[in-house]
Formats: C-alpha cells, sequence, structure tokens
C-alpha cells in the first residue's frame, strides 16, 4: 500500500515538473523555449561539433584497443549436459535414499 501512494506522488510531481517545463513561462519564453534557444545557437552547434570529432575518434579506436589486449579465450563447454555416466551416478543416488523409481504405489508402504 506504501508502495502505490509513494508511485502516485511520485507520478503527480513529475506531472508538474512536466507542467512547468513547458507551459510556465519565465520572462517571455517557458524553460523548454529557453533550453532550445540555446541549443540552436552558433556557440552551442561548434560545442557539439568538437564533442563528436573529439569523442568520434576514441570511439573508433576502442573496439580496436580491446581486441588487441584481450586473447583469444576458447568457448567452454556447456554444463547443461549430461553423460551417461552423469545419469548412473543420479540413479544410484536416488535409489540409496529410498526412493527408487522403479516401485510400483503398493511397495511404498
Amino acid at each position: 500500500m506504501f508502495k502505490l501512494i509513494r508511485f502516485i506522488i511520485a507520478v503527480v510531481i513529475l506531472a508538474l515538473a512536466a507542467y512547468t517545463v513547458f507551459f510556465v513561462p519565465v520572462g517571455r519564453l517557458t524553460l523548454w523555449g529557453h533550453l532550445s534557444a540555446i541549443w540552436s545557437t552558433e556557440e552551442a552547434r561548434n560545442m557539439r561539433d568538437d564533442i563528436k570529432s573529439s569523442v568520434g575518434d576514441v570511439g573508433d579506436e576502442i573496439p580496436e584497443r580491446n581486441e588487441e589486449k584481450a586473447p583469444e579465450k576458447e568457448k567452454p563447454e556447456s554444463s547443461d549436459q549430461i553423460t551417461d555416466n552423469d545419469r548412473r551416478k543420479l540413479k544410484k543416488l536416488i535409489n540409496s535414499k529410498g526412493g527408487g523409481g522403479d516401485r510400483t504405489d503398493e511397495n511404498r508402504r
């Protein structure tokens, strides 16, 4: 019950914040309008281009670096494969614990 109330309060706060960002004017524009205007300036475009160019070079190098550092690993065999030997051991264990599967309901009493 407490989680439901907390969830409802969080949704109400989020809705009020979204309403404030998009519909309440701060000066002659809303907060979203100010952010959009700032983001579309020439300086912001230059900054985005600079970041893309510097990060783009590093992003291209990362897979190459990982291939150089990491040795080729052999794929381990799946541990889900059950051999005949495993089946025999399991059957022996079940029989030793008194739960042999070959008995009928009449013999279990």
